[in-house]
């Protein structure tokens, strides 16, 4: 065997082991069968909220979402809806709804004039901030409704946008 010369201050790499590393099987096992449970459905987020377009009444617009859900306009300060005035693309339109209700326990977002009108459903846990802020798409130009459940009522309050390109087909 050929004489091999050393540089100081390196030092050769440690052996690979052949042998099974029993610590990591074990998290690969429990990792792939959390994400088995969670992409059957068998395992979620306990406060996620799914409501399903069938679960909507048939009318559409307002009438129809506020049967669904209830609703007492709100009052001034009470909830915010806050949309631009006017959005080049429907398919990233800003939202936000802030409440000062006190007991805020949901807020949903309705755009009355897309083809499934619930665009968000957010479950408000006891203790933070009633505020939400997102980007949601927009069929057509109309009002945007955020529905506020606060206090044992569901509360609403709107804006109106203008949408100069759809963002739902």
């Amino acid at each position: 065997m050929a004489n091999q010369s050393r540089v100081p201050g390196q030092e050769c790499a440690p052996p690979i082991s052949t042998q099974p590393d029993p610590e990591r099987r074990t998290f690969l096992i429990q990792g792939g069968t959390l994400t088995g449970l969670v992409s059957f459905g068998l395992l979620g987020a306990p406060s996620a909220g799914v409501i399903s377009p069938e679960s909507l009444p048939a009318e559409s617009g307002r009438t129809g979402i506020v049967e669904a859900f209830g609703g007492i306009p709100a009052t001034g300060d009470q909830v915010h809806v806050t949309v631009p005035s006017t959005v080049d693309d429907g398919a990233v339109v800003p939202v936000s709804v802030e409440s000062s209700l006190p007991d805020t326990r949901e807020i949903l977002i309705v755009v009355e004039k897309n083809p499934i009108p619930l665009a968000a459903r957010v479950r408000i846990p006891e203790g933070t901030d009633a505020f939400v802020s997102m980007r949601i798409k927009v069929a057509e130009s109309g009002d945007i409704r955020a529905l506020v459940r606060a206090g044992g009522q569901m509360y609403t309050a709107s804006a109106q946008t203008k949408v100069t390109v759809g963002g739902c087909s």
